[in-house]
């Protein structure tokens, strides 16, 4: 689990898209991945698959990235194998979620707090890293909804972070979606 982590979080800053022009905020919804959310710029999917016990596990990044590329906004949820959530403790997963982003930065944990979200389990935290051998900030929620891992994150190099305002807008506009029922 946290050589999964630890890949993905090194992952992140790589695949970013380079030159992706600042838009308009708009309404990104996901009817597979079960999420909306307003990104500031066109968002861009990325996706990952890596073994796991038990099975293979497919990451999928939804990416947003202000003009100057200073600053990130990031979705990524992945689904773990149903027999993989019944043998966990959603509280060590999560824990193991934040520790594994901290450490793939070589960062240092500055805040952390349990959080909800529609019941579901989660971890709201901030921290700074390294990416690329410079400083950086990143905002970072997770939440485990049965069993799916989503990752909400702004990432913005340290000298040049998002105001709060403008995080708040993306954080607070991230919304799970229930299942559309087939016919």
């Amino acid at each position: 689990m946290r050589l999964i982590q630890r890949s993905l979080m090194t992952l992140l800053i790589v695949i970013i898209p380079a030159n992706v022009k600042a838009q308009d905020w708009q309404k990104y919804t996901n009817q597979e991945g079960h999420f909306s959310v307003n990104m500031p710029s066109k968002t861009e999917l990325e996706s990952l698959t890596q073994p796991i016990i038990g099975g293979k596990l497919t990451y999928h990044f939804y990416i947003s990235e202000l003009e100057n590329g200073d600053q990130v906004f990031m979705i990524s949820r992945n689904d773990f194998p149903a027999k993989n959530i019944a043998k966990s403790d959603s509280q060590v997963m999560l824990d193991a979620c934040v520790d594994g982003a901290v450490k793939s930065r070589q960062g240092k944990l500055l805040t952390q707090e349990k959080v909800k979200l529609n019941g579901y389990p989660g971890r709201k935290c901030s921290f700074e890293g390294r990416a690329g051998g410079k400083p950086l900030m990143v905002w970072h929620e997770c939440y485990l909804v049965k069993n799916r891992l989503y990752q909400i994150m702004v990432m913005s190099k340290k000298e040049n972070p998002p105001v709060e305002k403008m995080r708040n807008r993306f954080f607070d506009s991230f919304e799970l979606l229930k299942p559309e029922k087939t016919k």
